[in-house]
């Protein structure tokens, strides 16, 4: 779902707890967590889509300890995150695990227990943009990711096509029956993100910057980067 234009984001629907709650969770390749305002955010988030997740509404949630191995920050006793994204935006909260599926139930997609975040602060674009949350499909993602494809991937490739409304998501593969493939695949090995040397950069059929370096595919975010030394390249 999602589109350039009024949503500037593309977002897929998940169900979380159970009984499953609907959160619309942008697509983001550039970072790690899946993650939505809870129902104790309040004022400090923003009203989007959907209402907020409420884990008291949920039989399968349980707050993640920060006893656990895998937590490595603390608030009192629950594991926190806190993350502040390129273009000024930041989100912070706790985690908590439960139930996660793709789609909506008539779906009868497979549920899968992950850990996810429950916002209790939001700040610039999380706090005014459409979609509820954020779904980070880097590196520490493939929990969400194998839960969404109903098991362990065969290939750990996840395609994006996006159109200037909606597109389609496939993991573990290509489905060339949804994105037909006009020219051929060029591959990249996966370095701790979606990184790709960039040749050059046209305008128009002008040529304004050549072998500027390696770019990051980050599909949550509307803007371009340049670093100082690629832009006087």
């Amino acid at each position: 779902y999602g589109n350039i234009h009024t949503y500037m984001a593309f977002h897929v629907d998940v169900l979380v707890g159970t009984p499953g709650q609907l959160q619309s969770v942008i697509v983001d390749t550039g970072s790690g967590y899946t993650a939505f305002p809870c129902s104790s955010c309040g004022e400090d988030c923003g009203e989007h889509i959907d209402p907020p997740f409420e884990p008291e509404a949920s039989s399968t949630f349980s707050w993640v300890a920060c006893t656990d191995s895998r937590c490595s920050s603390c608030s009192g006793q629950s594991c926190r995150y806190s993350v502040r994204y390129l273009e000024g935006s930041s989100i912070s909260g706790l985690f908590f695990e439960d139930l996660i599926h793709f789609g909506f139930a008539e779906r009868k997609n497979r549920e899968a227990r992950v850990w996810l975040g429950c916002h209790t602060e939001e700040t610039h674009l999380f706090k005014t943009q459409k979609p509820s949350g954020i779904m980070g499909l880097g590196e520490d993602s493939w929990d969400v990711m194998e839960a969404m494809a109903e098991g362990p991937l065969e290939k750990q490739i996840l395609a994006l096509c996006f159109a200037e409304k909606g597109g389609s998501m496939t993991l573990g593969g290509l489905n060339e029956t949804w994105t037909p493939v006009l020219a051929p695949l060029q591959w990249v090995p996966f370095t701790k993100g979606y990184w790709a040397e960039v040749q050059q950069v046209q305008l128009g059929a002008a040529s304004v910057l050549s072998s500027v370096g390696k770019f990051m595919f980050d599909s949550g975010t509307t803007f371009t980067y340049f670093t100082r030394g690629q832009d006087s390249a």
